[in-house]
């Protein structure tokens, strides 16, 4: 109930007048909205294959060897194709200045079915 609750907002807050822009994209298999509210990096996932839906939301943080994002992850359905927590996505600049990636994610401590 929690996480159906907050995604809907997610989604709401996303499509309302604050954000400056928004961004939609499809795939043969979910739907993703993307926004910028300040400093927050808003998402929502809707797979519409699988019983998949999860929202998130992160702070870029700059760093002189790349980018840290740190944020939250809410998911709701049977398959889980992304666990829910607190995740942090770590881009780090290689010598040829392409970005690479490194994943980490915390499961949460909060029940959110």
């Amino acid at each position: 109930m929690f996480a159906r609750r907050v995604i809907d907002l997610f989604s709401r807050l996303i499509f309302s007048r604050w954000p400056p822009n928004y961004k939609e994209y499809h795939s043969a298999c979910e739907d993703m909205l993307v926004a910028r509210l300040g400093p927050l990096h808003l998402e929502v996932n809707r797979c519409f294959v699988l019983d998949h839906d999860d929202a998130s939301v992160h702070v870029r943080i700059p760093k002189p060897w790349g980018q840290l994002h740190v944020g939250y992850v809410i998911c709701l359905g049977a398959d889980q194709i992304r666990k829910s927590g607190l995740t942090s996505i770590t881009g780090r600049t290689t010598p040829d200045k392409r970005e690479t990636a490194v994943y980490s994610t915390w499961e949460s401590a909060i029940q959110t079915d």
